[in-house]
């Protein structure tokens, strides 16, 4: 069941009263229930396996408004019987006699059920791998949908394999002068496929009070799209900032420095992969997947920071501490003997100098120390925060563009394809600008320096989501299917 809560059209008491049927049907094991999880951007719907006959009966999801359902796309089983039906029956069948003839046969009750719902439909989605060859018994299935009067639309499924025989599929169909087919992949989802094949749908309708809805719900497909990518690319750009603006720091002396730079890399690194999480988890969201659909194994050895040494040295330590040590303290004593009227003989300046020369001496202890000391301040390189860019870009692409019939979680490339060169170019001036800031990291996001360098980044990578993906594109050379 799918809601969607932004959307408003101004006739749903209407459409809750007749809402838009739609069937899903095709042979077994074609994509048909991969097809609906799509669609309908349901992952939970149905059960998807490689053999066939995993669907056994009349399966619906709902889109639903408001608590009313506005629109129902039904699953079905694999037609089985339509070649034996048409073999019965002859070339001038008619649906009624098909209809007939799976009430005779037992063996025909699955096809039965399957025509029972068809001509409940107001449209059928005929579903086709196109990765497989057309047969003849493909063809028969076709015809009998055709001839239930109801309007059909061939989907060709798995449309963006390596090996596809679509243009066969296509000249098959349009032999039957069928030219309302549509392409679609439920592993490799494509937004102008899905708002493709609802304009399809818009095409055939009957009702005006159907055709209209659809008409606002394309548009409401595109509003969502574009607010999934706007959330994405905030969050690409909130992490590039966050990270390229983090200092991990840490004091050592001496023989510490070792053992403190790798604390300080530690700490940089958690707090790196902490960010990117964050961020994935947003770019997750926007597109409606949830935090178990996205694995990341980390950023590992990419994560070593660049070091930034800061040295505090005094010159003179001992001699400087100890001359104003005495100085001060035989200033101190003197007043004192010129207060008492010079009856103490100079002893309270004395005094005070022997006191000013030990207070020297644990000022000098504590100066040569803090000659030794030093700051070890970690920070996030260019090519760390490049990379953290292009693993998020690479993310949030692919979650874009996948299917919910894909199996497993969307892995985080360790190997990301490459940022466009314009890309490439605003972040490294971004991340250069924000390691020389010398103001808080929210106070330079209101300059005008920072707003404009927010702004351009913002744009390249929208532009970057928005790019089309080439093969070998997907993360760490996933297939898509």
């Amino acid at each position: 069941m799918t809601g969607v809560s932004e959307f408003s059209f101004d006739r749903l008491d209407d459409l809750a009263k007749e809402p838009i049927v739609i069937t899903v049907a095709g042979h077994a094991n074609h994509g048909k229930t991969s097809v609906i999880r799509t669609l309908a951007r349901d992952a939970n719907f149905g059960q998807v396996a490689d053999e066939a006959g995993t669907t056994k009966d009349i399966k619906p999801t709902r889109i639903h408004l408001n608590h009313r359902t506005m629109m129902r796309i039904c699953d079905t089983p694999g037609l089985e019987r339509a070649s034996d039906a048409l073999a019965a029956c002859g070339r001038d069948f008619t649906i009624d006699d098909v209809k007939d003839y799976f009430q005779t046969q037992p063996e025909c009750e699955q096809d039965r059920i399957i025509l029972g719902q068809v001509l409940q439909s107001h449209a059928v989605l005929y579903v086709v791998d196109s990765s497989q060859q057309p047969k003849e018994k493909y063809r028969d299935e076709f015809q009998l949908l055709c001839r239930s009067k109801v309007p059909v639309i061939p989907i060709l499924n798995f449309h963006e394999v390596p090996e596809t025989y679509k243009e066969r599929w296509v000249d098959y169909f349009e032999r039957y002068n069928c030219h309302l087919h549509t392409f679609y992949d439920a592993h490799q989802r494509s937004p102008e496929d899905d708002e493709r094949l609802y304009v399809r749908l818009r095409e055939v309708l009957k009702s005006s009070l159907h055709k209209q809805f659809l008409g606002a719900w394309i548009h409401s497909i595109q509003r969502r799209q574009q607010d999934a990518d706007g959330r994405s690319t905030r969050a690409i750009v909130d992490l590039v900032w966050k990270a390229a603006a983090y200092r991990a720091e840490r004091l050592c002396v001496g023989e510490e420095k070792a053992a403190e730079e790798k604390a300080v890399a530690d700490d940089l690194r958690r707090a790196i992969e902490q960010m990117e999480s964050h961020a994935h988890t947003t770019i997750a969201r926007a597109y409606g997947f949830t935090d178990d659909d996205v694995e990341n194994i980390g950023l590992g050895q990419s994560a070593a920071p660049i070091w930034k040494m800061e040295r505090w040295n005094r010159p003179r330590i001992w001699q400087l501490a100890c001359l104003t040590g005495i100085a001060a303290g035989a200033a101190g004593g003197a007043v004192i003997d010129l207060i008492v009227g010079g009856t103490s003989l100079i002893f309270f300046a004395i005094c005070g100098a022997a006191v000013g020369l030990v207070m020297g001496v644990i000022s000098a202890a504590a100066y040569e120390r803090s000659s030794k000391e030093e700051k070890v301040t970690g920070i996030v390189p260019v090519e760390l925060g490049l990379f953290l860019a292009e693993r998020a870009v690479a993310l949030a692409r692919n979650l874009r563009r996948r299917g919910c019939a894909k199996d497993g979680p969307e892995r985080v490339a360790n190997t990301p394809p490459a940022l466009q060169s314009e890309t490439v170019l605003v972040l490294k001036e971004t991340i250069a600008e924000l390691q020389r800031k010398t103001v808080s990291l929210g106070r330079f996001q209101k300059t005008r320096q920072g707003q404009e360098l927010s702004e351009e980044l913002l744009e390249v990578i929208e532009q970057e989501l928005r790019r089309p993906l080439g093969r070998g594109d997907e993360l760490d050379g996933h297939p898509s299917k």
